[in-house]
């Protein structure tokens, strides 16, 4: 039998059974929901027509990844995990004298469906008055807002800024549904107006719109062997004024994929090149005009593609190319490169032997002192390419040489010879540069993605000469030229790597709007008038860190896989919390920049050339070396000297021009035809 129930109606007693009882429920919830209609913000088409016309507009004309400088690719996985960190925000009503006073409204959860053209954002909202809870749902679409400065951060740090602009506002309750009516039809007008402000719902994800490269050397103390026989070693400085070589970059077109959203960037100095929403067609024409441009933008946009679990950035090979290419907007001086000997320890160039006829002897030069040798390499304009493997740049490197150079001969029959003489000298070469990619790991979880240069083994080779004096103790004879042969393997010293990424934290600000922050009473009332609620977010600020995961070069570019971490910090959002956690995340990421330093000067190449820097010092056209010229010189010079001029006649090819290079006063050195030396001076003959 069926269950009776006894209630009263107004004066009329009467019986139900569940059945009619049921009938009844479903009646005051019909009645009760007709009046809880959903509330339509913007119209769904208009905005999805609006989203897909910027696409369309953005990449007109360029709808190939060549056509861009770069790009940075959200996929869903990233955007969902982006989009969640809106749940905890919470709508508070501030007015204490209204119906809707004590109100709160929290955000419970947050989905994404991207599409093409356009992405939505779903949300469940749940408002609290009293003890009365009524859920709602939010649906909403995604806009791009472009990029903006980070507060206190460094050049090139951005935000990239999304909005969700909310389209429809429905009730999803199913409890309580008297209470739930009287409170959205208080609720709905308002929470209307708070959802009209533009700027309520921002989502920001930190990047970088900054490519750049800083020039500069600054060696100190650094020494090298030059001569392996003798060990003689050269410590020297070098410097290389600091410039840097940027470009800056406008990710101003957004690209919505099923996949994710694509943030298309152009070389531009100029700010952001923006694409503001149109005006869409009239109602009538909206449906058919979606479905159109729907077709348009699918192909228009097959070539940008993306894994939709992945966060990664794209440099394209024409930015990177004209990046290097501000090498030959630099200055003169800023290519240019000054090495300065500081200490000096051992001969440049010696020579021992022991001759029957000359006896033991050998002759040797050195630095007269540590500071004596000067050299400056002048970096000329460089050609670049990119190839399948990454950039390659040949430059031209013309250097010019300085020395005092002490140079001592000895035993000669009579006595020894030597003097310190300055030589000047220029020679040439070609800097040959390719570069490769990785991610390189250290401690604590430490990863940095890199461009590691590498310069060939090119040599460049200088000779530097003076019109020269030696003395002997008969007196002065000229040497045609004194002077040293340089070979410097440029490759020998490498770049070293140079980072393009690390995981070091960002600081990134959640969005608030809270009047009751402001300190001034007139200014906090007239901020309540205008919008009564405060939205307050439920951490004042998120630490980042972009974690460099994989990176590969191709013919296309660098392509760079990033992880994203999101790590909420437990501080409030006035300004002094958010100035206090901005600094500490900043003090971290020295800490971490430092470890990066670290980690890279370990991963400084060997030397990439096997040849060390070599001087060869010159007699006239004789060098020192293992050929042992220099004791040919010396004995066919003693036989002109003793038995007249030989074959050689290398003494009379030294003493030729004496009076050039001497003052009338010194001897006037002759070679008698018998043999041996005559020398004059004014009358006296001897």
């Amino acid at each position: 039998m069926p269950t009776e129930i006894n209630t009263w109606l107004g004066s009329r007693k009467g019986k139900f059974t569940l059945g009619t009882a049921a009938a009844f429920m479903l009646l005051l919830i019909w009645f009760g929901w007709s009046g809880m209609k959903e509330i339509t913000l913007k119209n769904r088409l208009e905005a999805q027509w609006q989203s897909l016309d910027v696409t369309r507009r953005s990449i007109d004309g360029r709808e190939q990844l060549q056509n861009w400088s770069a790009g940075v690719f959200i996929g869903n996985s990233v955007l969902k995990a982006v989009t969640q960190q809106l749940e905890g925000y919470k709508l508070e009503y501030l007015p204490t004298d209204q119906m809707l006073s004590g109100t709160a409204i929290t955000v419970k959860s947050v989905s994404v469906e991207p599409e093409l053209g356009y992405t939505l954002v779903k949300m469940l909202l749940v408002a609290n008055k009293d003890d009365v809870e009524l859920q709602m749902r939010l649906t909403g679409s995604i806009s791009y807002r472009g990029t903006e400065p980070v507060k206190n951060g460094k050049p090139g740090e951005v935000t990239a800024k999304f909005r969700i602009e909310p389209l429809e506002l429905a009730p999803a309750a199913r409890i309580g549904l008297f209470q739930l009516n009287n409170l959205w039809d208080e609720l709905a007008p308002d929470l209307a107006i708070a959802l009209a402000k533009p700027q309520l719902f921002e989502l920001r994800v930190p990047m970088n719109d900054t490519v750049k490269f800083d020039v500069g050397v600054d060696i100190k103390g650094s020494k090298e062997v030059v001569n392996k026989d003798t060990g003689a070693t050269i410590t020297y400085d070098a410097s290389l004024p600091s410039s840097a070589l940027e470009q800056k970059l406008s990710f101003a077109s957004p690209v919505f994929r099923p996949e994710g959203i694509w943030l298309m960037a152009r070389q531009s100095n100029e700010g952001q090149d923006f694409v503001l929403p149109a005006t869409p067609p009239a109602q009538s024409e909206l449906a058919d005009a979606v479905k159109a441009l729907t077709a348009e933008v699918r192909a228009k946009t097959t070539a940008f593609t993306g894994a939709p679990k992945t966060l990664s950035v794209w440099l394209s090979p024409n930015l990177l190319t004209s990046v290097a290419g501000k090498l030959s907007e630099l200055s003169d001086a800023s290519r240019t490169l000054t090495i300065q000997t500081t200490a000096r320890d051992g001969r440049l160039a010696e020579t021992k032997w022991h001759d029957d006829l000359l006896g033991d002897g050998g002759a040797y030069a050195e630095l007269v002192d540590g500071r004596s040798g000067t050299a400056m390499l002048k970096l000329g304009k460089p050609s670049i390419d990119w190839l399948n493997d990454g950039l390659r740049m040949v430059m031209p490197v013309n250097a010019s040489l300085k020395a005092n150079i002490h140079f001592h001969f000895d035993p000669l029959i009579g006595g020894g010879m030597g003097t310190s003489v300055g030589i000047d000298g220029a020679g040439s070469g070609t800097i040959n540069i390719t570069t490769q990619t990785n991610v390189i790991q250290g401690p604590n979880g430490l990863k940095v993605a890199v461009l590691n240069s590498h310069l060939s083994c090119d040599a460049l080779k200088a000779t530097a000469t003076t019109d020269g004096v030696l003395k002997i103790d008969l007196g002065w004879i000229s040497v045609p030229k004194v002077g040293a042969n340089v070979v410097m393997p440029l490759g020998r010293s490498q770049i070293g790597m140079i980072s393009l990424l690390d995981n070091r934290q960002l600081f990134v600000i959640s969005p608030a709007d809270d009047p009751r922050t402001e300190t001034d009473p007139e200014k906090r009332d007239e901020r309540i008038k205008k919008n009564p609620w405060a939205l307050v977010p439920p951490t004042g600020g998120f630490s980042v860190r972009l974690v460099p995961e994989s990176i590969k070069t191709d013919l296309s570019g660098i392509h760079t896989t990033v992880a994203l971490e999101l790590i909420p910090m437990k501080i409030g959002y006035t300004e002094k919390d958010l100035d206090e956690a901005q600094k500490a995340v900043q003090e971290q990421a020295k800490i971490v920049a430092g470890q990066v330093t670290e980690l890279l000067k370990q991963q400084t190449p060997v030397p990439g050339c096997a040849g060390d820097p070599e001087i060869a010092i010159l007699l006239g056209p004789i060098e020192f070396g293992s050929n042992n010229d220099i004791v040919k010189f010396a004995k066919n010079a003693w036989k002109d000297m003793t038995q007249g001029p030989g074959p050689n006649n290398d003494l009379r090819k030294a003493v030729e021009g004496a009076g050039k290079a001497i003052d009338d006063a010194l001897p006037d050195i002759t070679i008698k035809p018998n043999g041996g030396l005559g020398v004059h001076i004014g009358s006296w003959s001897f």
